[in-house]
């Protein structure tokens, strides 16, 4: 064998839902001190160590994610197994996985991340706390309080369905009438203006689609003004051929790009348990 890479990582921690509560054998994230190229996979800074804890053929990921690619999705992340080991003790058979985030190489959309921290150049992301309150129908609201934000901020993010106790540990985000928690994964942070436009947006599409027509009678629009049609049909496709327990709940990517301000759904994502 070669030697693939080498290099300092600054951060390793334990991450997942049941993954990391009901398992013996914990996934992690890790984040490298200098953007790295592992496996031939785009260099980056941030991967993801899955564990297949509830999958012994350590396959379904795969499967899917494969599945994504034949059918031109965007974004699909990229994997390799690795059996992994941490000082000299073996963990068992992992995969490395690039980590669904906006940038180069993985969710390639605008990067209003960086927007953000350019013009709040001395705001430390990392340390503003959350701000919660109810907010008209929605049942909650989170946000940071950031004084300067883009002009046009409607495009350029990352959002994740997810579970109750996945949200509430979370910076920002927003949970609908229906009770669906929805998290913003991108930019790191968001201001209250910013969490309201895109829960107003989302809570428009659900409330049409929840309609006995599909229709939004307070807007005049169709589902389908809000959403793309064909990411969402290749989703849904995806979800019901594997049998996903977690679809349209959990791990459910959406991104809103720069363009039609649609939410578009994707990256694929955490299919161990399909």
């Amino acid at each position: 064998g070669e030697e693939d890479c080498n290099g300092v990582i600054d951060e390793i921690h334990a991450r997942g839902n049941a993954s990391f509560e009901f398992a013996d054998k914990k996934p992690f994230s890790i984040r490298l001190h200098e953007k790295t190229s592992v496996l031939g996979m785009e260099e980056s800074k941030k991967w993801v160590l899955v564990a297949n804890a509830f999958d012994e053929t350590l396959s379904r990921n795969t499967i899917v994610t494969e599945m994504a690619k034949a059918m031109d999705m965007a974004f699909v992340p990229e994997s390799e197994y690795v059996d992994l080991y941490i000082d000299g003790e073996y963990q068992g058979n992992y995969q490395i996985y690039e980590k669904v985030e906006i940038a180069d190489g993985r969710v390639e959309i605008r990067d209003l991340d960086k927007e953000m921290k350019d013009i709040n150049p001395n705001v430390d992301f990392e340390k503003l706390h959350s701000v919660e309150e109810e907010a008209g129908r929605f049942s909650a609201i989170k946000y940071l309080q950031i004084q300067n934000v883009p002009k046009d901020a409607s495009d350029g993010y990352l959002l994740e369905l997810d579970t109750t106790f996945r949200y509430s540990g979370e910076k920002c985000g927003f949970v609908s009438s229906r009770q669906q928690p929805v998290v913003v994964k991108g930019p790191e942070g968001v201001n209250r203006e910013q969490v309201l436009n895109l829960a107003t947006r989302y809570q428009y599409l659900e409330d049409a689609l929840h309609s006995v027509n599909g229709y939004n009678e307070q807007t005049g629009l169709y589902y389908y003004d809000y959403l793309d049609i064909n990411s969402f049909a290749q989703k849904y496709l995806l979800e019901e051929i594997s049998k996903n327990l977690d679809a349209n709940v959990s791990s459910f990517f959406i991104y809103v790009p720069e363009g039609d301000g649609k939410f578009y759904a994707g990256p694929v994502w955490d299919y161990d348990k399909t």
